[in-house]
């Protein structure tokens, strides 16, 4: 009788790790290098992460050298290492995928989209509330999008990582979740201004001090003070929803399904609160060292942050210590400071993404001074 027990756990577990396995490697299609996106990725937009050459033919003339942050729309991806793409003076030309950052709800539409720090910040610690920052607008990401005729929210991430991601959100629609995406790229003056007014406050609030300086735990777990990879276009914050409801969609000849209603689990904290009860394992640990790591008291109370951390991990993403939202994909190109903000110059001004090939007009990205970094 506890044999067949065994038995019938060893199945199921081997069962879980084939499905997973199904569910990652389903991003690309058979026989194809090219990964399948939920929507086709002719017609999304782009940013450079960093200065890049845009040349024609394939590395041959220098069209442009466009400055990071700079918008174009992609328009072919077959080639193994290059985007084709145009910019936004009607210039066409090819530019490196590695350091192409691309707009995650122009190809992944299922996942629930909520950048908070472009809509009321929850950055708190030890459930404090920050000083000119928490309830505030930070910066903006909300946009016109021609591509589905409406006001949406833009949120880019290196195209490797967005691999990854659609990976992680396969697997929890399988499961009957969705992934809720909360931040991805952050302009660096954004991070500065976050590290700067929480150490404003913890010198100024000893139970927000003591809370943050908890051995083994530091300010920099919470908030890095320097270029973190936020500003590199290789991290995003998340949490997971149950799928209560979609809607199908249509998009051009494709079909797609968004998320209508959801329940959202409850985590070990509230998002962004910068404090060890956002702790995913009980002491900080390398890239690699995590999956012998212990999980926090907050990790094991959680259904919902273990699920997400299968999901996000079983696709390749790595998990961050001192923060359970938190995932990066730390074999994507690190080169990328972020000293730019996506659309305009500060929190307060609108933008607008536009496909190319519907004639619509086009507006330059403004930029925003470099930022500091370590």
């Amino acid at each position: 009788m506890k044999r067949k027990s065994i038995s019938k756990v060893i199945a199921i577990l081997l069962l879980v790790t084939s499905l997973s396995i199904i569910t990652a490697t389903s991003v690309f299609a058979a026989g194809s290098s090219e990964p399948t996106f939920e929507l086709p990725i002719y017609g999304s937009s782009g940013f450079a992460s960093i200065e890049i050459n845009v040349t024609y033919p394939l590395n041959k003339k220098v069209v442009e050298v466009i400055k990071p942050g700079t918008a174009f729309t992609i328009l072919n991806g077959t080639n193994e290492s290059y985007f084709k793409v145009e910019l936004l003076d009607g210039k066409v030309g090819y530019v490196p995928k590695a350091y192409t950052m691309i707009n995650l709800p122009d190809i992944i539409p299922s996942i629930v989209y909520y950048p908070s720090n472009s809509i009321s910040s929850m950055f708190r610690s030890n459930q404090t509330e920050i000083s000119d920052l928490t309830g505030n607008k930070l910066y903006n990401v909300k946009a016109f999008n021609a591509r589905f005729n409406e006001v949406q929210y833009v949120m880019p991430v290196l195209y490797s990582m967005a691999i990854k991601i659609q990976a992680a959100q396969n697997e929890a629609l399988a499961n009957g979740d969705s992934l809720k995406i909360y931040e991805t790229f952050r302009p660096a003056e954004t991070q500065s201004e976050v590290a700067t007014k929480l150490s404003k406050l913890m010198y100024s609030n000893m139970d927000v001090y003591r809370a943050i300086n908890t051995a083994p735990w530091s300010q920099d777990w919470f908030i890095a003070s320097c270029s973190s990879n936020h500003q590199k276009g290789r991290a995003m914050d998340c949490s997971l929803v149950k799928v209560l409801e979609t809607e199908t969609r249509q998009f051009r000849k494709a079909t797609y399904s968004v998320v209508t209603s959801y329940e959202e689990y409850t985590m070990p904290s509230a998002m962004h609160e910068l404090s060890p009860a956002a702790a995913t394992f009980t002491c900080g640990v390398s890239k690699t060292a995590w999956q012998y790591a212990t999980l926090s008291d907050g990790m094991l109370a959680s259904e919902g942050a273990q699920r997400l951390q299968k999901y996000c991990t079983s696709n390749g993403l790595t998990p961050l210590a001192s923060e359970w939202w938190h995932f990066d994909d730390l074999e994507s190109n690190a080169y990328g400071l972020g000293g730019f903000y996506l659309l305009g110059g500060g929190p307060d001004e609108d933008g607008e993404i536009h496909e190319v090939f519907n004639n619509t007009s086009r507006r330059q990205i403004h930029f925003s001074k470099n930022p500091q970094h370590c």
